[in-house]
């Protein structure tokens, strides 16, 4: 009767050791899945802050111009979209979707692309801004 009391609480104390590892593994699985989505998000916040950013460097800068950045490059698929319309053709929405989507407006003092507008592109590399008559945006 002894012996199966000491092997019950040989085998109860094993379970609650491989108990205690399968949590350990499950919670370092899950602060992993944390830190790689906040890289991502970071990753395409970079990219919002490069588009805003030319917007903004380009309209504030007199005569003609013409500037390429390189867009950040992201680990994950996602869409960047630019839009304006008539309405209000000094205001640019910057739009990333991903798995999270995140967006971001821009007001400048002149149009965008003659007014009403929307690019769409997967992962692009390059933006690339002109501005002559008005600012005209071309994602690649």
């Amino acid at each position: 009767m002894n012996e199966k009391g000491l092997l019950t609480g040989f085998l109860a104390s094993k379970l609650a050791l491989a108990l205690a590892v399968a949590l350990f593994l499950a919670s370092t699985l899950a602060m992993y899945e944390v830190f790689e989505r906040e890289a991502r998000e970071k990753e395409l916040k970079s990219v919002l802050d490069v588009v805003a950013g030319s917007l903004r460097k380009v309209d504030s800068l007199p005569g003609k111009i013409r500037l390429e950045r390189k867009l950040p490059s992201v680990g994950c698929l996602y869409f960047l979209v630019l839009s304006g319309d008539n309405l209000e053709d000094r205001m640019v929405k910057i739009g990333i979707y991903a798995e999270e989507n995140f967006h971001r407006t821009v007001i400048l003092g002149g149009g965008v692309n003659g007014g009403t507008f929307q690019i769409r592109e997967r992962n692009p590399y390059r933006i690339t801004l002109k501005k002559f008559d008005g600012i005209s945006v071309e994602l690649d």
